[in-house]
């Protein structure tokens, strides 16, 4: 029967292959004469476009979205500049406002002569980071591998000249952030122009603003070197700062009037760029203070050139139409010229896909996105409350502590099975306020749950509730996984592009009820209907491939740790069912099986599957030995550590495990009756648990997915106790 197993299974990976496998193209672009023009302009959003006419004509002819601004440590701006120059998230600890041009005068010594005396390098760029041994030793602290400078080192490697102009000063603070993204490995930027460039003026904020005749004919000057052209609007920083301490109107007006001028010499800009040349970039790295105030943390991104597909912005790191991250800029850039991203650059290429109506689409998005973000954590706190207080009301009525009916305390848990299906309907996400995603879940769940009510006439026997429940919810993350997950990427309880740990795929908390409901769902349906073995074997084998596929497919789930969850529940439901005894060879010979499947899979992603987050691992490894995967380790463990802390779901894993054991214990002789009478969901369970505990150890936010996948392979038993026990009474 093993052979025969191993057979089908490998039938369907080479199915697999020749459907997915995509074609492999290749391409070097010439760097001759190329120019990227990088347009720093800080601080606004993507409300703020409509408002500045050479900025919106360029996003309708260009390629536009959203980035996510996140960083390594604090949440900061220096954090999120210095994540672009390194393309891996850093941190920088509010360090990287000084930048000085080698010939400086700063704090009464020469900018050379400070910067040689904290770095020890000898200089050969005009423009000097000195706070460079700082920043590296801050990200020596992170968890991940980062080299701040990466971007402007390896364009220095290639002989790419790199050049920054403007900055963000005022009159007794320095801010020249940008030098975070143009500087290499060592602080050094070859050439530029950063003091000098701005102008007095009263009506300005701060009386500054830039000198943009200035700063236009040293763009000129910099122009005939090529390369990448960083240049530093710093006006609009300013006016952001400015609006923080102002009066709010005469702030707004001020603050309009300089992104005003800052969008003519953007439109100046634009006019000398050859575009089916040369690529200009218009990045924000952090949000205003007012988006700042409302949550609205991602921020616009504007890209034009021949190599691009006007429309939305969007990457391999997203997969997402208009949704790019900080990540993605420095590997744009240099795929511009031609290089690939080096390790540990982790972002990919922006590219454009077409749309209608971008800039109102992308607007309608991120209040959604905002909305979705705030609201996220009042609804699952309160999912996490209910499931907790289901359960204490359970312990109190299986000790009588509390007179309660157990239909109620069937229909309480019913409610918490439905509500993971319930969350993944897209008009919850498209509802404006808390209140209406509270109102939709709620009456979205109940209506789940009386569909089971409606079509079976032995509606008082839950096990046909908990059948339907179980395979509503996997039916619907099955079809939605096929399908690009376009509802998990919305849900409440799905991944969050703000918070930016997983863009596309299964995340955590799905992948939990994922699996445990399969197990669940096929585990209820062979108690109801009476199929003979053969039957049963091909549909565990066939629903259980076919989902761990889906799981663990960089085309689909891409989720690495939750491959391994749902293959280990799958293997050992699969023995539960049909070994009456599970000897040392039974066990021994499916954990060889289990991980023939597994490395198979794995090479067959890898090889021919796109890009994700194991697939980059192993070229990780390939390319730098081991670190990498002890890196990996090391930030799984600090995360879950973290998630211990900090997330409700920990409390909702701890009570389910409390109301486990004593279950175990008592009432005295529940669990054989209840496996006598529910074989198969029995021994579902107890492999759904299985599953359970390996997602607890695999992943990286494994006390999410262990709590999530615990409500289908946790409350259905409550709901068969409540009944044995009534029952008994």
């Amino acid at each position: 029967m093993i052979y025969k197993l191993l057979k089908k299974i490998i039938i369907v990976s080479l199915v697999y292959f020749f459907i997915f496998s995509p074609a492999v193209s290749s391409a070097n672009p010439s760097t001759k004469n190329k120019i990227c023009t990088l347009i720093i302009l800080d601080r606004i959003s993507i409300n703020d476009i409509e408002k500045l006419p050479n900025l919106k004509k360029i996003a309708f002819s260009g390629v536009t979205g959203l980035m996510n601004t996140r960083c390594a440590g604090n949440y900061e701006p220096a954090g999120s500049y210095l994540t672009i120059g390194a393309g891996t998230r850093a941190s920088a600890s509010g360090k990287g406002k000084i930048a000085l041009m080698d010939y400086e005068i700063y704090n009464s010594f020469e900018a050379g002569k400070i910067y040689k005396s904290f770095t020890g390098n000898e200089i050969y760029g005009k423009i000097l980071v000195p706070e460079i041994p700082l920043i590296i030793e801050e990200n020596l602290k992170q968890d991940h591998e980062i080299i701040p400078g990466l971007l402007g080192e390896t364009l220095k490697k290639r002989s790419i000249p790199v050049s920054l102009l403007g900055n963000a000063d005022k009159a007794e603070e320095m801010n020249r952030l940008a030098a975070l993204i143009a500087m290499d490995e060592k602080g050094q930027i070859w050439e530029g122009k950063l003091e000098g460039i701005n102008i007095f003026d009263e009506n300005s904020p701060f009386f500054l603003t830039l000198n943009y005749e200035k700063l236009f004919q040293e763009y000129l000057k910099y122009r005939s070197l090529g390369g990448l052209i960083v240049i530093y609007i710093g006006d609009s920083v300013r006016a952001d700062e400015y609006y923080r301490f102002s009066d709010k109107n005469h702030g707004e007006s001020t603050r309009l009037n300089a992104l005003i001028r800052a969008d003519s010499f953007i439109g100046k800009v634009a006019d000398t760029v050859d575009f089916s040349e040369e690529l200009l970039m218009i990045v924000t790295p952090f949000p205003s203070y007012k988006s700042l105030i409302n949550r609205e943390y991602l921020t616009p991104v504007i890209l034009k050139g021949n190599i691009l597909k006007s429309g939305f912005a969007t990457s391999e790191t997203t997969k997402r139409k208009g949704i790019v991250a900080n990540i993605d800029i420095a590997p744009t850039i240099l795929s511009f010229f031609g290089i690939n991203a080096p390790y540990p650059m982790l972002g990919k290429a922006i590219y454009g896909i077409d749309s209608e109506n971008t800039l109102s689409f992308l607007q309608d998005s991120n209040k959604k996105i905002t909305a979705n973000y705030t609201a996220r954590p009042n609804i699952i706190k309160t999912y996490v409350f209910l499931h907790i207080l289901s359960l204490i009301l359970f312990l109190s009525y299986i000790f009588k502590l509390l007179d309660i009916k157990p239909g109620f305390m069937i229909f309480f848990f019913l409610f918490n099975l439905s509500s993971p299906a319930s969350m993944l309907f897209p008009f919850i996400y498209g509802s404006p306020s808390l209140f209406h995603k509270f109102t939709l879940w709620v009456i979205t769940s109940l209506a789940v749950i009386l569909i089971p009510y409606l079509l079976f006439k032995n509606f008082q026997n839950p096990l046909y509730s908990i059948a339907f429940l179980s395979i509503f919810t996997a039916s619907i993350i099955f079809l939605d996984l096929l399908l690009g997950a376009n509802f998990m990427k919305t849900s409440i309880l799905g991944y969050d592009v703000i918070a930016g740990a997983r863009y596309y795929g299964i995340g955590n908390e799905y992948m939990g009820v994922f699996f445990s409901s399969i197990i669940t769902g096929i585990s209820s349906l062979f108690e109801i209907l009476k199929l003979k073995d053969n039957y049963k074997k091909n549909i565990s084998i066939a629903l259980f491939l076919v989902t761990f596929i889906l799981i663990f497919s960089p085309d689909f789930g891409s989720n690495f740790g939750g491959g391994i969850a749902a293959l280990g529940g799958f293997l050992y439901t699969y023995v539960l069912y049909f070994y009456k005894k599970t000897d040392f060879k039974v066990i021994i010979k499916y954990i060889l099986l289990g991980t023939i499947i597994f490395v198979l899979f794995l090479l067959i992603f890898i090889l021919y599957g796109p890009p994700s987050h194991f697939t980059l691992l192993f070229l990780s490894i390939k390319n730098q030995g081991f670190n990498p995967l002890f890196l990996v380790i090391s930030r799984k463990l600090l995360m879950n550590y973290r998630l211990f802390k900090y997330t409700p779901w920990t409390k909702a894993l701890i009570f389910s495990i409390i109301t486990l054991l004593i279950l175990v214990k008592w009432p005295v002789g529940l669990f054989k009756k209840l496996s006598q009478d529910y074989p198969f969901l029995f021994k579902g369970i107890k492999g759904a648990n299985f599953g359970t505990l390996l997602a607890l150890v695999f992943n990286d936010s494994g006390i999410v997915a262990a709590a999530t996948s615990m409500i289908f392979s946790f409350l259905p038993l409550l709901i068969l106790s409540v009944k044995e026990c009534e029952e008994r009474r």
